[in-house]
């Protein structure tokens, strides 16, 4: 009997073990999973950014860049991956409005409509996952008093030793369905929210719909945020993403360019300065929804230029978002870009949905009333 105990407790075991790891192999944070196949672009604690499509594993991130680079030692790089302990160092992944595709534009959109008024199969998934999350620590302590009363009675000897081993059912092939439940934010799924984020020394608040969270991330979805954005002009494939802003650059008459910058969103934007290498000039323009603002750059410094001549710029360069049009002939990385390295720093209102790591990021705020809830409990108290 003894001996029939064992075997199927080893049995058991063996069986936990294979489930155990290939769930872990397969499990991938829901909220990075929400910005998989997305444009994104990904802040370091260091403060650099980097951006590309994301690709999502259960051990890391890859982040796919539109055109393959060339570093300084001519190797060709066409993605950044992040192993775990490097993901740890992402201050922010960020999913601009104005950088993705129709398609994916509309799938943003539908995403947020759902979250903002969940059905009921969307209801009853999430009652699920949560319930798989309660019953896997029930089912711990269940099997921990088992252990203990079968230890007392001594019929525990075949198992003697092997009781974390049982207990990892719970955390890892009950707990791979389930979800880091944590009422308050559960509360909050789908309502909007205000999220501080500890940059530095400085908290900064975020309004948004809180879409979904887990034990390392938060995410909120459709956030507005006053933000600086560079554009450079040699970058011409990120220039052509965004959906908004549209560039001509024609040469001047005298040594410079005619740059036009035509405003097709729905929101002010405010042309700051132009910089390059050893040049800056305030400008302070506003441009209002459907204008367009021309400026000339004059007197460039020939530092600015780099190793692209002058005379083989092309008369006209036009760059437009893809959904008016592809009138830009892209080069080849191996070939100098057709502009120099000009960047236009634009003061603009954003649509954003970010994913904030929870080691600095806290709910801090409702953002809106919930008066349903407060009504709902008032009921329970009096019973009805």
């Amino acid at each position: 009997m003894t001996d029939n105990i064992f075997l199927l407790t080893l049995g058991f075991i063996f069986l936990t073990a294979l489930a155990g790891i290939y769930l872990r192999r397969r499990r991938r944070d829901r909220c990075l999973k929400d910005f998989e196949a997305f444009r994104v672009t990904i802040e370091l604690n260091d403060g650099k950014l980097i951006w590309g499509r994301l690709a999502v594993f259960s051990n890391g991130l890859e982040l796919f860049y539109p055109e393959p680079k060339l570093d300084a030692s001519g190797h060709q790089e066409v993605s950044y991956v992040f192993f775990q302990a490097h993901v740890d160092q992402i201050q922010a992944i960020y999913r601009y409005h104005d950088e993705l595709s129709q398609m994916h534009q509309e799938e943003r959109l539908a995403e947020i409509e759902r979250t903002y008024k969940p059905g009921v199969y969307r209801r009853a998934m999430r009652m699920s996952r949560n319930f798989l999350n309660t019953f896997g620590d029930a089912f711990n302590q269940s099997i921990g008093a088992a252990l203990a009363q079968a230890k007392k009675t001594g019929q525990a000897t075949a198992i003697k030793g092997q009781e974390k081993h049982i207990t990892k059912i719970g955390t890892e092939v009950l707990g791979a369905a389930g979800n880091a439940f944590e009422p308050i934010l559960e509360r909050y799924i789908g309502r909007k929210v205000v999220i501080e984020e500890k940059r530095g020394d400085v908290w900064v608040e975020h309004s948004g719909i809180l879409k979904e969270y887990t034990d390392k991330w938060i995410e909120l979805l459709d956030s507005r945020t006053p933000e600086e954005v560079t554009f450079d002009l040699s970058a011409a494939e990120r220039l052509k993403i965004n959906r908004d802003i549209d560039f001509v650059v024609r040469k001047a008459e005298a040594a410079g360019f005619d740059v036009s910058i035509e405003n097709h969103g729905d929101e002010n934007i405010e042309l700051k300065r132009i910089e390059a290498t050893d040049y800056t000039q305030e400008i302070g323009a506003l441009i209002a929804p459907g204008q367009t603002v021309q400026h000339t750059i004059e007197s460039l410094p020939p530092a600015a230029y780099g190793e692209l001549a002058p005379d083989a710029m092309p008369d006209e360069v036009v760059l437009r978002a893809e959904a008016r049009g592809r009138e830009i002939a892209v080069t080849p990385d191996e070939r100098p870009p057709l502009l120099p390295s000009i960047r236009l720093i634009v003061h603009t209102i954003r649509e954003v949905d970010r994913l904030l790591p929870r080691r600095h990021s806290v709910l801090r705020h409702g953002g809106e009333p919930i008066e349903r809830w407060y009504e709902s409990l008032r009921r329970r108290k009096l019973g009805g």
